[in-house]
């Protein structure tokens, strides 16, 4: 009876890595060429305004401000580069592992893993915005995604879990 004890109270293992990040910045452009430089998308003139990042926007609303970005005058450039910011994320992981030990040489660890464990939404830009552009300060795509990547366990991802099973012999 003395095994049972050792056999659900030893061998256990936990461990976690959380990430935070600060959204990356990225410009805002207008479409065509205002400055008549042979440009085919230039940068939209941002006017200083307050950018009134909103941290609960979701689907079509607006991150930010997009009334502080318009077409630069004729003949002008604009300075709209890497101003706006896209949502930071935060994310969470976690694993519980349990060893059984069952013969000297023989063992077998039991995985389950947990990614994003908060299931919290992150959000980044796919594409550069342009003014005009009823997509202008919104966020549909995961950061994974918007560059081209997994969008089961990468940043951004929705809640996954895994289970293993590993024999050490």
């Amino acid at each position: 009876m003395q095994a049972l004890p050792r056999l659900i109270g030893e061998g256990w293992q936990i461990n976690s890595l959380f990430r935070a990040q600060m959204g990356r910045p990225f410009s805002i452009f207008v479409s065509g060429d205002p400055s008549h430089q042979g440009l085919r998308n230039a940068l939209a003139f941002y006017d200083g305004s307050d950018l009134h990042y909103n941290f609960d926007a979701r689907g079509d609303t607006p991150y930010f401000n997009i009334s502080a970005f318009h077409a630069p005058d004729p003949g002008t450039v604009g300075n709209a580069r890497n101003v706006a910011r896209q949502p930071g994320i935060s994310q969470l992981d976690m694993g519980i592992f349990k060893n059984f030990k069952l013969h000297e040489r023989f063992s077998v660890k039991f995985k389950w893993e947990v990614f994003n464990v908060l299931n919290h939404t992150m959000l980044a830009t796919g594409t550069p915005g342009k003014v005009g552009n009823d997509a202008l300060g919104t966020f549909v795509y995961t950061p994974d995604v918007g560059i081209g990547l997994n969008p089961i366990l990468g940043t951004g991802a929705q809640r996954n879990m895994q289970f293993g099973l590993a024999v050490d012999f």
